[in-house]
């Protein structure tokens, strides 16, 4: 993909930092990439019964031709990675995402998938909702 029409923005908490800088390799917008992966994967994994992942898809963009050095519309890659995992959840992240910031509850994802901080120290609660996925994302 050779276009960055696409950043993803997140506002973790509800809103941005004040101040934030809005660089597209910078600050929040590359949180919310990583934060659009992490929900891209969860999403895959729930609408697959954790039989597909994120990198299912990122695979398959990578088999039909998008890579680097290729100049791919956004569209295209978002075809390819669903078509992959089939559903519609990159479609639909990216629609949501896409052109705004969205609102990310990071604690409550956080404990959906069994991710417990105290102090200095994180575990994993296997009770949690999700936490077949996390324990699927971390292995």
């Amino acid at each position: 993909m050779g276009r960055h029409d696409g950043w993803y923005a997140a506002r973790v908490g509800g809103a941005r930092r004040p101040g934030a800088r809005q660089h597209p390799l910078l600050g929040p917008d590359l949180l919310g990439g990583a934060i659009f992966c992490l929900l891209a994967d969860i999403e895959i994994r729930k609408h697959t019964s954790n039989a597909k992942s994120l990198q299912d898809a990122l695979r398959a963009i990578n088999r039909a031709g998008g890579t680097i050095e290729a100049d791919w519309p956004l569209e295209r890659v978002i075809e390819v990675g669903d078509k992959a995992t089939q559903g519609k959840t990159l479609m639909e992240l990216h629609s949501r995402m896409g052109s705004k910031p969205a609102a990310v509850d990071l604690p409550d994802l956080w404990k959906q998938l069994g991710v417990v901080r105290d102090n200095h120290h994180v575990t994993f609660d296997n009770r949690a909702p999700l936490a077949s996925i996390r324990a699927s994302i971390v292995a």
